[in-house]
């Protein structure tokens, strides 16, 4: 049975080192943050090929399921494979895929300026926010932190944010994330400005 085994093997081999063979099928792909995961129909005596749409970008894979790295979040793709025999024989490129878009967390967004006016509860400061990129997928809120109460950040869905219940003429720190559904950003840079 093992010389049968090690037969029918080099059959395979050398059957597949001159001839093409048909295009993947059951071609599925699964979008992440900034890849994708391709996954097809494959034999071990072959190698593969993946071309990823926009921009036509060839991709060299030993097998599947294979991960494709350097997408753009927000961008939707699309994924085509073929075989690459032992003699590098190529096959026909099998149909695309159905369009994925990968997603991701937001960038860090940027306080560009914080002013304020006073209340009944002290002074209220407005933290003007500059969105970075969203990751593909739309901010939800924003969470401002300032060095007044930092374990209780105040949320907003647009810029400015309203920080309440501040010392009016008092300098405070401030950071912002931005929150989308696959999660939050890193903070901004730290901008620390007057509510007056």
């Amino acid at each position: 049975r093992t010389s049968l085994a090690a037969a029918a093997a080099l059959v395979l081999a050398v059957l597949a080192a001159g001839c093409t063979a048909t295009p993947p099928a059951s071609l599925n792909v699964t979008a992440g943050d900034g890849t994708a995961v391709v996954d097809f129909e494959s034999h071990h005596v072959f190698t593969y090929q993946i071309e990823v749409m926009p921009g036509g970008r060839i991709v060299d894979v030993p097998t599947s399921p294979a991960v494709v790295t350097g997408l753009t979040n927000g961008t939707a793709y699309t994924f085509a494979v073929r075989a690459i025999s032992a003699a590098g024989v190529k096959g026909d490129w099998s149909a695309h895929s159905a369009p994925v878009t990968p997603k991701g967390r937001p960038s860090a967004p940027t306080i560009t300026s914080v002013a304020g006016f006073v209340s009944l509860d002290g002074c209220t400061a407005r933290v003007a926010v500059t969105p970075a990129s969203n990751g593909g997928s739309p901010i939800l809120r924003y969470e401002v932190t300032s060095s007044a109460n930092p374990s209780h950040p105040v949320t907003g869905t647009s810029s400015p944010i309203e920080v309440p219940g501040l010392l009016q003429h008092t300098p405070y720190t401030f950071t912002v994330t931005a929150v989308n559904a696959l999660g939050a950003s890193p903070a901004s840079a730290p901008f620390t400005g007057t509510c007056s």
